[in-house]
């Protein structure tokens, strides 16, 4: 089996907006706090706010997709193997691989209570080859295989759901440092495509491969969030949330993110952040397996209303 390292550069789901300031104030000669839903700001438990972010993902890439087949009465396993860190995947990108992608996240809040919508979607497109031999035997020799192969696999997910903070706890006196613990869920809709063309030849004959499956469902999700306010113009998030646990369509995920934003002007925010997220697929009716993370570094910007 060949090892394909292929490169990968997409635009990807970025949640800094989430993320939460700590507004402490005396009152009667007790502390009271207040998380609102972009640092640092002044509102108070009935204002209403929204956050829209979008932002750009660099994320490595190890994958692995499995297309059965059959040739000739026997089955192979067309294996694409995707495998390059971040770095690897800003250097080799070339005609071996191509990708498209989109995603932001809208975020709406008032007190302790919000919702949320978020979601992307990728295309991606690898070239690879596999070969070997003693797939069967037809009673005179062993029988050898290649496949030249070209796959394509569509990723896209959209989250919803409402989220709700627990509590939040000063870390100083003066209150211009806190954090805040945020639980969220809801619903999760993925959909999830692979196309694999290719030129097989078994025994010296040769013939042409098309294969694809795709699928559409709906699964449930929940996640934790931790949230630090770090003086007045800083926030750091960390956060995972785990969808699916194979009750629906084999199918379970999970994302995971540390963040940090920085408020260089009223109400926008830089945002920098390292994201990884694991997918563990298997279609049902064509045994298609997608299995595999993708993980790296983010940048984008948030614009709070």
């Amino acid at each position: 089996m060949k090892k394909t390292i292929v490169t990968l550069i997409t635009l990807s789901g970025f949640v800094v907006s989430a993320a939460y300031a700590q507004q402490a104030q005396i009152q009667d000669g007790k502390q009271t706090s207040t998380i609102q839903a972009q640092a640092p700001l002044s509102a108070t438990d009935d204002e209403w706010r929204v956050a829209f972010t979008p932002y750009a993902w660099v994320p490595g890439v190890d994958l692995d997709i499995n297309v059965p087949v059959t040739l000739r009465g026997h089955q192979v396993n067309a294996n694409l193997l995707m495998n390059a860190d971040w770095i690897s995947v800003l250097s080799h990108y070339g005609p071996g691989f191509r990708l498209m992608a989109a995603d932001g996240r809208l975020e709406v809040s008032k007190g302790k209570w919000g919702a949320f919508i978020d979601g992307y979607w990728m295309y991606i497109k690898a070239k690879g080859g596999i070969s070997g031999t003693k797939i069967g035997h037809d009673d005179r020799h062993d029988i050898g295989y290649s496949l030249d192969l070209t796959n394509k696999t569509q990723f896209a997910q959209v989250n919803f759901g409402p989220r709700y903070l627990i509590g939040t706890r000063p870390l100083n006196q003066s209150g211009d440092a806190a954090v805040g613990l945020e639980v969220y869920g809801g619903g999760r809709v993925n959909y999830v495509s692979d196309s694999l063309t290719a030129t097989a030849t078994v025994d010296n004959a040769s013939a042409n491969l098309d294969v694809s499956s795709s699928r559409a469902f709906v699964e449930p999700m929940i996640g934790i969030k931790t949230i630090w306010k770090l003086g007045h113009n800083f926030v750091g998030i960390i956060r995972g949330d785990v969808g699916g646990f194979n009750l629906v369509e084999n199918n379970t995920d999970c994302d995971l993110e540390a963040a940090i934003a920085w408020e260089f002007h009223k109400n926008i925010s830089l945002d920098l952040a390292y994201r990884a997220r694991g997918q563990w697929q298997t279609e049902s009716s064509s045994n298609v397996t997608v299995r595999g993370w993708f993980s790296g570094p983010e940048v984008g910007f948030t614009v709070v209303f």
